[in-house]
């Protein structure tokens, strides 16, 4: 494994503290080559002000203790960090952090003066406390009511955690980053730190620093605070996973819902083996497409020409290197019974995979995308979203001229292929939403 650091000269710095596949079992510094376009990324009129993102590789999918620990532990990190500080944070800012299936990221901003501080601030999010405060006990009724406002919010919220839970089972992509009631109010506090201890590692996180720093001194300071060692780390390898082809589409009626609407995910198992960016940037395309009112899209007839649906939501994810996911989410048109929605929705998948995609759809969205993303590679935040995606994807940190040529290389038959497969085989499971009646 190679200690990479990756950084830029100028006002916006990408540095990343990671382990990653290698030959070699050294650590070193690699540095983005002079003249690479990272250089020309900058924070207009905020220079001075520096962000650190801490990303720990290990989310809610990862652990298998009760559902929402790796949430609570999130809590819990900043509360020990800030409570048993040893110097004082007060000018710090920008205290934040956010749980997904994949990773935990914990945020901080400074000045420019007080990188020192900030360096050693978010080094603490590896500190584990000498003992448990009651206020880590409370801490629990604050997710607790996270998570009823979210169900309050989102009155299909049980509904779509069910969908998931019977399409990936009761582990990994199954399980809520937020957790039950019943497990939130069960979590201890030495329950979380051991799951701590596990995962809050320098050797599995990834550190992203942005703003006006000097370089040699940040080297220095990640070497003091982060103490990381030159040591050998054995890389693990995620198993295939294969899955029975099932259909489980169920009818369910939820109480002050007040339309009809079709969830339904699919999950396909791949024949080919192909690095989850790149899958997932041809993914991206293809949905493009499907979203667009082009011919060949799914827009075009479920929505504008047959009015089959009055709106929908279609997204396709790369899970791992050999599995794809559908998710559609969708309301009926007014007439249309939730059944014929369902159908006309498969249907159009078949057709597709007959007839394919039109190539002059396909120029015309892809001239679009490479448009598009030459007018917002110079804002900042889309180059810090890129590079906090391609990290969660175990992917390669890459400029922006390299993004865009992958993107330019996709051609008509990858994604002519990749639409069949969605007409294909696959575990299906969907729920066919209905509101109670109230007359």
């Amino acid at each position: 494994m190679i200690l990479k650091v990756v950084v830029s000269a100028l006002c916006l710095f990408f540095c990343t503290v990671s382990l990653v596949c290698a030959e070699s079992d050294a650590s070193e510094f690699q540095l983005f080559p002079p003249g690479k376009p990272i250089e020309t990324y900058h924070i207009p009129n905020t220079e001075n002000i520096v962000d650190a993102y801490l990303i720990v590789k290990s989310g809610a999918y990862a652990r298998s203790e009760k559902e929402g620990i790796s949430h609570y532990l999130e809590h819990l990190v900043w509360m020990n960090a800030r409570d048993g500080a040893s110097i004082e944070l007060s000018s710090l800012h920008g205290f934040n952090a956010w749980t997904s299936g994949e990773a935990t990221v914990y945020r901080v901003s400074a000045d420019s003066s007080d990188i020192e501080k900030l360096i050693h601030s978010i080094s603490m999010v590896f500190d584990t406390p000498d003992t448990f405060s009651d206020k880590m006990l409370e801490e629990r009724q604050i997710i607790l009511r996270e998570y009823e406002t979210r169900t309050a919010s989102d009155l299909l919220f049980s509904t779509r955690a069910k969908l998931r839970n019977r399409a990936f089972g009761t582990k990994g992509r199954g399980r809520s980053v937020l957790g039950t009631p019943e497990s939130i109010l069960s979590m201890l506090p030495e329950e979380a730190f051991a799951v701590h201890q596990l995962t809050h590692q320098p050797q599995n996180a990834v550190l992203i620093i942005t703003g006006k720093l000097d370089l040699e001194n940040l080297k220095s300071l990640i070497s003091k605070y982060f103490n990381l060692p030159s040591t050998q780390i054995k890389s693990k390898q995620i198993p295939r996973s294969r899955f029975n082809l099932t259909r489980d589409i169920q009818e369910k009626e939820v109480h002050k819902f007040n339309s009809e609407i079709l969830l339904y995910l699919k999950r396909i198992n791949l024949q080919t083996s192909v690095s989850k960016d790149l899958m997932q940037l041809r993914l991206n395309f293809l949905s493009d497409i499907l979203n667009s009112t082009l011919d060949g899209s799914l827009a075009k007839p479920l929505r504008y020409d047959a009015f089959i649906s009055s709106g929908y939501t279609l997204t396709l994810g790369a899970l791992e290197r050999d599995e794809i996911v559908v998710s559609f989410s969708a309301r009926p048109d007014v007439g249309v019974s939730l059944q014929n929605l369902l159908l006309a929705f498969e249907q159009h998948l078949k057709t597709l995979e007959k007839t394919g995609i039109p190539s002059a759809t396909f120029d015309r969205v892809r001239t679009r995308k490479l448009n598009s993303i030459s007018r917002v590679f110079d804002d900042w935040e889309f180059a810090l979203d890129l590079i906090i995606s391609q990290i969660f994807n175990d992917a390669p940190i890459i400029s922006p001229e390299k993004f865009k040529k992958r993107l330019s290389d996709i051609t008509l038959d990858e994604l002519n292929s990749l639409a069949g497969l969605l007409a294909g085989p696959g575990l299906v499971v969907g729920t066919l939403v209905q509101p109670i009646s109230t007359k």
